[in-house]
Order: C-alpha cells, then sequence, then structure tokens
C-alpha cells in the first residue's frame, strides 16, 4: 500500500469503501473564532476548535485514521443522516468531483473574519459580523 497525498493506493482502495469521503483526504477548511480556529474537512462537519497547527495535524490524522477503519464519525453525521434518507450528500457528490483526482490537498476554505455589512437571509452571526450585532 501506497500513501500519495495522504490517500491509501493500491489493493483495496479507500475510494471503493462505503465510508469514503474526498474532503477528509484533499480538502480543509479552516475558520478564526474568538477563542481559537475551528478546523474541519467541509462546511457541513462539525468543526473541532484547535490552537496550534500540531493539533490540527492530530485532528485530520484522527479522522482519516477514523475513516480508514470503515468508521463513520460523528462529525460527519450530516452527512451520515443526509444519505438514510436518500438525499445527496456533500460527502457522496465531493467524491464525484473530478478536482479530488488530483494528488494533496486541492481545496482549502480559509475564513480571515466574519467582518461583514450585510445580513443575508442565508447567514449566521458566525460568518457576518452584522447579524451579531442584530442578535
Amino acid at each position: 500500500m501506497v500513501h500519495v497525498g495522504g490517500v491509501k493506493k493500491g489493493i483495496g482502495l479507500l475510494e471503493n469503501q462505503d465510508n469514503y469521503c474526498s474532503f477528509v483526504y484533499k480538502a480543509i477548511k479552516l475558520t478564526p473564532s474568538t477563542d481559537g480556529v475551528r478546523v474541519s474537512a467541509c462546511c457541513e462537519q462539525s468543526p473541532k476548535k484547535v490552537n496550534s497547527i500540531d493539533e490540527i495535524d492530530n485532528y485530520i490524522t484522527d479522522l482519516r485514521t477514523q475513516f480508514d477503519n470503515g468508521q463513520k464519525p460523528e462529525s460527519c453525521k450530516r452527512c451520515w443522516i443526509s444519505e438514510s434518507t436518500g438525499i445527496d450528500s456533500k460527502r457522496l457528490s465531493g467524491n464525484r468531483n473530478e478536482l479530488f483526482n488530483n494528488d494533496g490537498i486541492v481545496l482549502a476554505d480559509l475564513e480571515f473574519s466574519n467582518k461583514c455589512n450585510l445580513a443575508c437571509v442565508s447567514c449566521n452571526h458566525l460568518k457576518s459580523s452584522y447579524w451579531g450585532k442584530q442578535n
């Protein structure tokens, strides 16, 4: 088994596992908060608060290990719930995305602040400081 960009390649490809998620191996989302940084693989996953690069690395490694072992991490429950009701999840749509055929991290979602003077209906106080003033 060979590791290429964090994804095992060879006999028994992870891509063939029922729980495979390309976001876990190919993407990262970092969002600042008042008490540190929140890290996740995608916008659907419940983020984890971290305070250092080592904590980010440990979290991603642990998440990948859970997927490698065929587990369905609790932080990814939005996808599991969607799929159990027959709805196409972020995980399934990501697995079909050609972008994820490349090696290494191919998607980085970095948010630097929630400074925004709009109050879009689809948003909340975590993404817009204006919403924070309204609450």
